[in-house]
């Protein structure tokens, strides 16, 4: 009679692919939005990843507002290392910001070996594992994915000052934005501040990008960035 127990050889195999570490799921994606607020258009945004090869990444962001006498210019730029695991590490974050009022930019590198944040403006600081101003949007999208209702993250905002953000999933809403109608995890920011409310609603279907982000204050509408169009980019 033939043996129908597995050979010591595929059962080697089997727990080998058991252990080996799974592919990075982050995903290369171009996303392009039209930003609102009170319903009127009031400019773009574009927001972009790309791999860099080596494991490392470059994270886009790009807006271009304008209201009445007011224009609001602003990019950030962050380069990262992202392991099997999904586990980001942030190397460089730049920020610009021009138009009405003072202009404003930040450089920063996070540097693993001696564990501080350096500024190309100001002395050092330690790094206690802080994100930059972006990154943890990414990292967030990519929780989403594992079935994640709350997160906080530990960054350095665009004004190079420490902050803690919390987020909580609160809903899942079908939303019609000009991309078209779409399925999206609406996600709150949890925050000390009761005057701001940011709600950020996510796609499954756009592997978990960003599809919306509305801010209020005061009650009051400030913005709406709702996405136009998207597009995976990886080859």
């Amino acid at each position: 009679m033939t043996s129908t127990k597995p050979s010591h050889f595929i059962l080697a195999l089997m727990l080998l692919l058991l252990l080996a570490p799974a592919a990075a799921t982050v995903k290369p994606f171009e996303a392009k939005y039209k930003a609102f607020r009170g319903g009127k258009n009031i400019g773009e945004a574009h927001y972009r990843l790309t791999e860099n090869g080596n494991s490392q990444y470059k994270l886009f962001y790009k807006s271009d507002l304008s209201l009445f006498v007011f224009s609001d210019k602003r990019e950030e730029t962050s380069i990262f290392t992202l392991d099997a695991n999904d586990v980001i590490s942030p190397v460089t974050y730049r920020y610009r910001r021009s138009g009405f009022g003072k202009s404003k930019e930040l450089d920063l590198r996070f540097d693993d070996d001696k564990r501080q944040i350096s500024f190309a403006k100001g002395d050092p600081i330690t790094w206690n594992n802080e994100w930059d101003n972006q990154l943890y949007r990414l990292d967030l999208q990519l929780k989403l994915k594992t079935g994640m209702k709350k997160a906080e993250y530990d960054l350095i905002n665009y004004r190079g000052q420490k902050k803690t953000y919390a987020f909580e999933v609160i809903a899942e809403e079908m939303l019609t934005l000009p991309y078209g109608q779409i399925s999206a995890i609406k996600v709150k920011t949890i925050r000390n501040n009761k005057k701001r409310e940011t709600y950020s609603w996510f796609a499954p279907d756009l592997d978990y990008v960003l599809v919306r982000l509305r801010q209020f204050k005061d009650g009051k509408e400030q913005g709406d960035i709702q996405l136009k169009s998207f597009e995976l980019t990886a080859k």
